[in-house]
């Protein structure tokens, strides 16, 4: 959830780099609210307790987050958010919780033997083992998986452009296809 805040905080300096504004910010309207609080919050709750079924908890709460998103879609990086959330839940629905490969885990300087509650240690042999979490960032004693990685990069893409202008006016398409049927046949 850190990296999260990190990659919107790029994105928004990225953005405000490129010319936008921080108060632009304040324009972007979130659709479907409660679904974005309740998948961060059950994400949340899996991260701080141990609840009893926290694979059914990490599949639900990425379920509201991809729900989310796909609501979000009129927001530019949305797609790429979503996409990564699946790419998170499709090995954890065939594996039956977060695939966690221990290599990667000892690499990031953490106990290669203890999966965290909802993750279960896996092999090359796993279902989806490619979209595993088996990226270490031992600086921040983390493990990232592909769809970590995509959904930081929407992140980063939505928060960039939220800080730019809203590009209004124009010439409408219809109109530019109208003016370009009725143009004079120049020999």
């Amino acid at each position: 959830m850190i990296l999260a805040l990190v990659a919107l905080v790029c994105g928004a300096l990225l953005g405000i780099a490129r010319g936008g504004r921080l108060h632009r910010l304040r324009s972007v309207r979130v659709r479907k609210l409660p679904l974005l609080v309740g998948g961060l919050g059950i994400w949340l709750a899996v991260a701080i307790t141990a609840p009893p079924a926290p694979e059914i908890a990490l599949a639900t709460s990425l379920a509201l987050l991809v729900a989310a998103a796909v609501a979000n879609l009129h927001l530019p990086g949305m797609g790429v958010v979503a996409v990564g959330l699946l790419l998170r839940l499709a090995p954890l629905l065939l594996n039956g919780a977060v695939p966690l490969d221990a290599d990667a885990l000892a690499a990031a300087d953490r106990d290669p033997t203890t999966a965290p509650p909802g993750h279960v240690l896996v092999d090359d042999a796993a279902p989806l083992a490619v979209l595993s979490q088996r990226i270490p960032v031992p600086e921040i004693g983390a493990v990232l998986s592909f769809g970590d990685l995509v959904v930081l990069v929407g992140l980063v893409d939505a928060a960039a452009h939220a800080t730019r202008r809203r590009r209004r006016g124009g010439i409408p398409a219809r109109e530019l296809l109208a003016a370009e049927l009725h143009a004079p046949v120049s020999a």
